[in-house]
C-alpha cells in the first residue's frame, strides 16, 4: 500500500472509533454541561406528638436531607 493510502485509511479507522465513543466536539461540550440541582428529601414527613401537659416543651429533630448535587438553602420554616 502507498503511503497516503495508508493515511488515508488510519484516519477514516479513527474517525468510526471516535464517532463511536462519542468524541465529537459537541459530545465533549454536551457532557461538560452538568445541571446541578438541590434535591430536598425528608426521611420521616410528619411526626404525630404523644398527649402532653399544656407548657411542657416538647421537642422533635425532623431531618432535611438533600439528594441532589448542589446546595439546599432552608430559607423558611413554618410550624403546622
Amino acid at each position: 500500500m502507498n503511503r497516503i493510502f495508508k493515511i488515508f485509511l488510519c484516519s477514516m479507522l479513527f474517525y468510526v472509533f471516535a464517532a463511536s465513543h462519542s468524541w465529537s466536539a459537541d459530545a465533549v461540550e454536551q457532557k461538560k454541561e452538568v445541571v446541578k440541582t438541590a434535591s430536598v428529601f425528608f426521611p420521616e414527613p410528619a411526626y404525630q406528638f404523644a398527649s402532653i401537659v399544656d407548657g411542657v416543651e416538647v421537642i422533635h429533630d425532623f431531618v432535611i436531607m438533600n439528594k441532589g448535587t448542589d446546595t439546599l438553602q432552608v430559607q423558611k420554616v413554618k410550624t403546622g
